[in-house]
């Protein structure tokens, strides 16, 4: 078997002080590393020219942690202390002062809730907070140091591990401790699938625990390794149906199971310390980081097909030349970069052996170097002009053509199955959990790349007399930002949903937002403000929409769109000049 079918080194970064710890983003598009010199540095992956998108200075971060939408980096320092950046701003927007007695340990950012985040410390404690807000919002003491913590996609459950072998379930609606288990070592990585509600915990031992964490049982025990799990990750298959596959990583090796059997054991050389690991659902591999001193080497394994890698046999890594990939990261995601303040190294043979520059955020220069790019998103090439022809004739030929197109994709459908499963999967539990809110503010975040998906269950909402008479000005506020985003892709399918939708907002919502406007608050009112506040981001959000549906309209669209569409952008403008 060849290196590159079952790991090899992605990429290396050179860091200017020794490496404490590393976070891989969901995306697969960023990373941070904290150094011994106080310093975070946030890189882009996906670049030809490596490059340092920040820098931020201050006393030692023991960890880092990504916020939901990746435009903020949670940093845990040592002494206690929590720090958020803003990325796009590039400095520090909030500081957290004395959050925890000893060191911050593990951060976890909230599946749905972009403001909301978890934190274990030395402390022997468990912190869930708003960044809204200057305190905590609840606090789970009695756990031992905490080694390692997850929240469930579902966000109802917290779990953590600690150094007294124990692995604690905290319910998150009352904050509390469920139960907790005991388990062979000190817990040394927690990873739950994408997918199911399982849990899998890696020890300090080499063993992995498999949870099932909707009844709270102990499934099984793994016998990994001798040496600490590092690197652990629960894999959906995209091409062998009801299976479940599982990455675990040690210091010498990188095993994978498949329903809790050893598959394929390959051992490594990871040359340094193994630090953590990330399941990147777009790429559908998973992304490993070890460090060596100041240096970071980031490793992949493509699992779109694991069950081929489960047939090969063990090899042992070692250092290859990797080859030239696709460009694949928005450059505008973090903001713009000072142009003539950016160096670059010249180019050299070997990518592993560029160095970036340093580089402060206070400073004139941003890192560069080499670096190789993850692939870029696959994308579905289904042809449906010949399914759209039949379908209009009346020939039912066009179902099987259209079966035949999709099943062409393979696991590029099932990977886009997947993905909108589990974002119904969270929507459904949030709902059905009475947070509508959060609910609500997942399907915003869907609606940016899946606006299929959004149209769907904008749709379900606008056709439940029950739902829309609880909706409030809060949820207002956040449909309308779906719905602008759905007028904005300008497709025929979603349009006549949002067009409607606008509609139902104005009806309900538009007049009361006018009304609270007017009528203002006498002296200090603080309900009354905030009321107030909350009215203006209304209205700002319809003339928001407004504007995106006058440029729909500008462009081909069906009949019904146009007359439906015209007649709400009129009252808009009508109301608006009152």
């Amino acid at each position: 078997m060849q290196l590159s079918s079952a790991i090899l080194p992605h990429m290396r970064w050179e860091n200017n002080g020794n490496v404490l710890s590393c976070c891989i983003g969901g995306s697969g598009e960023v990373a941070s590393v904290s150094t011994e010199s106080g310093s975070v540095h946030v890189w882009g992956i996906g670049e030809r020219q490596p490059e340092c998108w920040h820098t931020f200075h201050g006393i030692n971060y023991e960890t880092t942690a990504f916020d939901l939408e990746e435009a903020g980096l949670y940093c845990g320092a040592q002494s206690g202390n929590i720090k958020i950046f803003d990325l796009k701003a590039q400095s520090t927007a909030i500081t957290f002062t004395n959050a925890h007695r000893t060191a911050v340990t593990q951060i976890v950012a909230h599946p749905a809730e972009p403001s909301v985040f978890c934190t274990g410390s030395r402390d022997a404690t468990v912190k869930y907070w708003d960044k809204r807000q200057t305190t905590p919002i609840s606090t789970l003491r009695g756990v031992g140091s905490i080694n390692s913590l997850t929240m469930s996609p579902d966000c109802r459950t917290v779990v953590a591990g600690d150094d007294n072998k124990k692995v604690t379930f905290v319910d998150v609606r009352k904050w509390r401790s469920v139960t907790d288990f005991e388990v062979d070592g000190e817990v040394t990585s927690l990873r739950i699938h994408p997918l199911e509600l399982i849990l899998a915990a890696g020890t300090s031992t080499g063993s992995v625990e498999l949870f099932d964490i909707d009844k709270l049982i102990k499934e099984c025990v793994l016998r990994n390794s001798s040496r600490p799990i590092r690197g652990l990750e629960l894999v959906p298959s995209l091409s062998v149906a009801e299976s479940r596959f599982m990455v675990a990583a040690s210091s010498d090796s990188l095993r994978i199971y498949k329903n809790s059997q050893l598959a394929s054991s390959t051992e490594l050389d990871w040359e340094g310390q193994l630090l953590t690991s990330s399941y990147v659902e777009q790429f559908c591999s998973v992304y490993f980081a070890s460090s060596k001193r100041s240096q970071i080497t980031l490793w992949r394994t493509d699992m779109s097909k694991p069950e081929e890698l489960c047939r090969e046999q063990a090899v042992t890594a070692k250092a290859v030349k990797m080859p030239s990939l696709p460009s694949s990261v928005d450059t505008e995601r973090f903001g713009h970069q000072h142009p003539t303040t950016k160096k670059t190294l010249p180019p050299q043979s070997n990518a592993f052996s560029k160095k970036p520059l340093h580089s402060s955020l206070i400073g004139d220069s941003n890192y560069a170097g080499g670096l190789v790019p993850a692939e870029p998103r696959a994308q579905l090439q289904i042809d449906f002009s010949k399914w759209r022809t039949l379908r209009g004739a009346g020939d039912d030929r066009g179902e099987t053509i259209l079966a035949n197109e999709i099943r062409a994709t393979g696991p590029k459908m099932e990977r886009l199955l997947q993905t909108r499963l589990k974002s119904i999967q969270v929507m459904r539990s949030l709902w059905s959990g009475g947070d509508k809110l959060a609910a609500l503010r997942h399907l915003e975040q869907t609606s940016q790349s899946d606006f299929g998906i959004a149209s769907d269950l904008l749709n379900v909402i606008l056709s439940s007399q029950s739902i829309k008479e609880g909706l409030t000005t809060d949820h207002c506020v956040i449909m309308l930002s779906i719905v602008t985003a759905l007028l904005e892709k300008g497709v025929e399918s979603t349009a006549l949903t949002a067009v409607r939708a606008v509609r139902f907002l104005f009806n309900k919502f538009y007049m009361q937002t006018q009304r609270t406007l007017s009528a203002g608050s006498i002296g200090v009112d603080i309900a009354a403000e905030a009321r107030i506040e909350k009215a203006r981001l209304c209205k700002s959000r319809f003339v928001t929409a407004r504007n995106a549906l006058q440029t729909l309209l500008s462009t081909e669209t069906s009949s019904i769109v146009q007359e439906e569409g015209r007649q709400i952008f009129r009252d808009l403008m009508s109301a608006e000049r009152k």
